[in-house]
């Protein structure tokens, strides 16, 4: 049975005939007077392309006014059926139309695409200036979720409309659309569906990540699957804004624009999704080899100055750290927490690195009683097999430690690891003897890998400010993530050079030296402190040597003793000059007197010995009575201060800081000396 055209009555062909559209419904009722023609009838070739050729006429007429209905000879309001009141406006406009086959962003054939919805065509309209019909379609890879990625730009040359005809009420809806989106964007949330809106340095500060590796982190995890409130994106980045910033939920859902109640179900399955598929990879004792430990995270220093290169044996560093915790109601569980030392509660995790801080793994968190010191918790760890260290680690592999493991040394001894650790000072003793403070600059030049590791673990706020009792339950997984991201995406804390063998080779000859400054001191008469065998240095004409930054490094083996230097010096010169003189029987000594930093009653005299026949090594040796003054691996931050204000200091654009912090805090033992009357007023 063949359908009639309901237009002009004729008969149509099977397959050659088309639904009327809603253009040819309103030109023919209003220009043909054909108040009868069916709605959902069908129409011939001749009497669509009738239509067809007539708005293409009048676009060639007019390629930048807009052209009304009327053009049509269409009369608004001209319809009188009260389901067909919308009417048809051109504007000038490019667009691209709907098509099944077609992407309508790169204009290429593809079977496999999706539609686009409202929010990505709005947004292509706003930004590209394009406007896409209902239904239109684009390649998967055009879309970052429900965003369009930023290189996703239509290509406006290929577009053959360049103009739109819609309805009236398709463009009312529009306006509303727009004024929505404009009233949203003067109060935006955040969001991490798209990143191109953030800059590294400002990802970096919400999540502790950079774009390319939060991308690289959402790639890993594939058991947080997208649903229509929720993206793996989202989640991740909601989570670690809570670690990164230390914000309570509720803060953090004002950050996005969510409910509390959201934002903790985001925060639930982000953590068990990190936990479940990134962080095993790259944290724990099973995640690595001990032979990866060996070739890439042992560094040259460690080698050289406890293994000689001659073993195999790993050489890590362990040590406990404190996370603060909020007081409970729970009192046994509170007393367990409670710390003696630091006299709050908190717990302790107890942390196991490589000599260049790649973490090995966090073991605890343990209670932090008397009973749960860092001795007690490493013969927990070894008795207990915690995560098969026994099967880890070997006979006469290096533990490098420090004092507060003291208890254990001996049990760990015996089951045959090679302990390190700082020396101790005897009953009555203020100083270490030149063998022990030497010995003691060995551990502390590889220990302090450990203790940069815990303070790169306290970047992530939520680890460094006191933990909610409700997030204690948890705190494991949030300490196994942010060191699982550290040992990812961080790069190591030191990395070994070329010239670290010899630096590490002459430490160990000067740890076998004796201090003969010290010897010369105690011995001769003429050294000791009394006035009258110094002179001030800027009474006479004294001059010493101009030293480099580099020898100043190869005397203290290390930065941290400069870094000093400048703050013992501003200490001084803020109140009158340094106290540096010169002995009057021989210049070839100078001694200085430096004030503690920590103690006000407490002073430190030193000595230093200078050749000044020898322009390249003109230091001697030296000698201070601090606690670790009679080292000569390196040397303390007290004769580091002399050396280099005299050798450099003084010679470079150093000026003293201004203190702008003590005079705005007032102290009460300064107390006037002018008579007041104390009398209360009657």
């Amino acid at each position: 049975m063949r359908l009639k055209c309901t237009v002009c009555g004729k008969s149509v062909k099977l397959g050659q005939g088309r639904k009327i559209s809603v253009k040819q419904l309103e030109f023919y009722r209003n220009h043909k007077n054909h108040r009868t023609i069916d709605r959902d009838g069908t129409v011939c070739n001749a009497c669509r392309m009738k239509v067809y050729n007539i708005d293409r006429s009048i676009i060639k007429q007019s390629t930048c006014v807009p052209t009304p209905v009327a053009a049509l000879n269409v009369e608004p309001n001209a319809c009188n059926d009260e389901d067909d009141k919308d009417e048809l406006v051109t504007i000038p406009t490019l667009s691209v139309s709907k098509s099944h086959s077609v992407c309508a962003i790169c204009l290429i054939k593809n079977k496999n695409l999706i539609c686009m919805g409202e929010s990505v065509r709005l947004s292509v309209f706003i930004n590209q200036g394009v406007l896409l019909e209902e239904g239109v379609r684009c390649c998967k890879n055009h879309l970052n979720g429900k965003q369009l990625k930023r290189d996703a730009i239509i290509d406006k040359s290929k577009l053959r409309k360049k103009h739109t005809t819609i309805q009236t009420s398709q463009l009312v809806k529009l306006l509303e659309t727009l004024r929505k989106s404009a009233s949203v964007s003067t109060a935006r949330r955040l969001s991490f569906d798209d990143l191109e809106d953030y800059t590294d340095i400002d990802l970096l500060n919400l999540t502790g990540l950079k774009k390319h590796q939060f991308e690289e982190l959402v790639e890993m995890i594939t058991t947080l699957k997208k649903s229509k409130l929720m993206s793996p994106r989202l989640a991740i980045g909601v989570l670690l804004v809570k670690l990164r910033t230390g914000l309570s939920q509720g803060f953090i859902g004002t950050l996005f624009g969510k409910k509390q109640r959201q934002i903790s179900r985001y925060i639930k399955q982000a953590r068990e999704a990190l936990c479940s598929d990134f962080v095993p990879s790259y944290l724990g004792f099973h995640h690595i080899f001990r032979n990866t430990i060996i070739e890439e995270h042992t560094t040259y220093y460690a080698t050289q100055i406890f293994s000689h290169f001659l073993s195999d044996s790993v050489i890590s560093i362990m040590d406990g750290t404190y996370i603060y915790i909020q007081k409970s109601h729970n009192y046994a569980f509170q007393r367990q927490c409670f710390s003696m030392h630091k006299h709050r509660p908190l717990v302790k995790p107890m942390v196991v690195t490589a000599t260049d801080g790649y973490i090995i793994s966090i073991l605890g968190p343990f209670f932090a009683n008397g009973r749960n010191n860092d001795a007690s918790i490493l013969k927990y760890m070894v008795k207990s097999n915690e995560e098969n260290l026994l099967q880890w680690f070997k006979k006469d592999d290096i533990l490098i430690l420090d004092r507060g493991f003291r208890d254990s040394i001996e049990f760990l001894n015996d089951i045959g690891f090679c302990t390190k650790f700082p020396a101790f000072l005897g009953p009555k003793e203020k100083q270490f003897s030149a063998k022990e403070g030497n010995e003691t600059r060995l551990v502390t030049k590889i220990r302090w890998a450990v203790e940069s590791v815990n303070a790169r673990l306290k970047t992530w706020k939520f680890l460094d400010k006191v933990v909610c009792n409700k997030d204690i339950p948890h705190l494991k997984k949030y300490i196994n993530i942010v060191a699982a991201i550290c040992n990812c995406f961080r790069a190591p804390l030191q990395q070994s050079r070329d010239n670290d063998c010899d630096i590490a080779r002459k430490m160990v000859e000067r740890s076998k030296m004796a201090n003969l400054v010290q010897q010369e001191v105690e011995s001769q008469g003429h050294l000791k402190k009394h006035l009258s065998h110094w002179q001030s240095i800027e009474s006479i004409d004294f001059t010493f040597p101009r030293l480099g930054d580099d020898y100043l490094r190869s005397l203290t083996f290390g930065v941290y003793q400069l870094s000093q230097a400048p703050h013992y010096a501003d200490q001084h010169l803020s109140d009158g000059d340094l106290d540096i003189r010169v002995n009057k029987a021989s210049d070839e000594y100078i001694r200085g007197k430096i004030q503690s930093r920590h103690t006000s009653s407490k002073k430190s005299f030193l000595w230093i010995k200078i050749n000044h026949d020898d322009p390249h090594d003109p230091i001697v040796g030296w000698y201070c009575e601090c606690k670790a003054g009679a080292r000569t691996v390196g040397c303390c931050a007290h004769i580091a201060t002399i050396i280099w204000y005299l050798g450099n200091g003084k010679h470079s654009q150093y000026q003293p800081k201004l203190d702008i912090l003590t005079p705005s805090v007032q102290d009460a033992a300064a107390i006037p000396e002018v008579e007041i009357d104390l009398k209360l007023l009657d």
